[in-house]
């Protein structure tokens, strides 16, 4: 079943929470909510430079194969984070002060997320890191295939790690990876500091490491 979201107003943040940033974002997921992989990553330039068709039938594959394998998955709730931000916009200070009703868009999120850290004086530089892009780790992906590696860095922390283009991540941060998304997901979830698990394939061959 097909579903399309075009206003965010009443829509669980627990649930669908992506980079709300995006143009555009897709979830893949079963009847009792769990997300099998998430698609749409955006960088500086045009809106749809981090999309392709290609990338898209791809990560679409894979879910279907996840959910063949794991039809009856159930959600889990996250973790409530730091920033215990509420669950749906409307509930946000930024979002009362809107007139009752009004439509409230993607991006109208984040300036809510944002708001709330100024008003409470919880705003720092690493709050800023939303869905942070994965050349921060030194490794650009494809866009056809979102879960392998392009490129990576010399002298990079993914460089040090022993990643190199053609690797195909698995997980990053317990966030199982189909896609771009996905690998972003997880950063955006991993502490603020310290390491980061990952687990990748190399020629078939699975491997697992830690990324500072």
């Amino acid at each position: 079943m097909l579903v399309r979201i075009v206003k965010m107003r009443g829509v669980d943040l627990t649930v669908f929470d992506f980079d709300y940033d995006l143009t555009w974002a897709a979830f893949f997921m079963n009847a009792n909510g769990f997300t099998y992989s998430r698609y749409g990553s955006r960088e500086e330039g045009s809106p749809e430079k981090g999309l392709s068709l290609k990338g898209l039938k791809y990560t679409m594959q894979k879910s279907l194969a996840a959910y063949a394998s794991q039809p009856t998955a159930k959600l889990k709730r996250p973790v409530k984070s730091a920033n215990n931000f509420p669950s749906k916009p409307e509930l946000f200070p930024a979002g009362k002060r809107l007139k009752k009703d009004a439509c409230i868009h993607c991006h109208q999120v984040h300036n809510f997320q944002t708001d709330l850290l100024w008003s409470t004086r919880r705003w720092s530089k690493k709050r800023m890191w939303f869905y942070p892009p994965t050349r921060t780790l030194g490794f650009q992906l494809s866009l056809d295939q979102g879960d392998k590696i392009k490129s990576v860095t010399p002298k990079s922390a993914a460089a040090k790690l022993g990643l190199k283009a053609g690797d195909v991540f698995t997980s990053v941060n317990g966030v199982t990876t189909s896609s771009e998304a996905d690998v972003r997901y997880g950063l955006h979830r991993a502490p603020e500091s310290g390491n980061i698990p990952l687990t990748w394939t190399r020629n078939g061959q699975a491997i697992a490491g830690k990324i500072s």
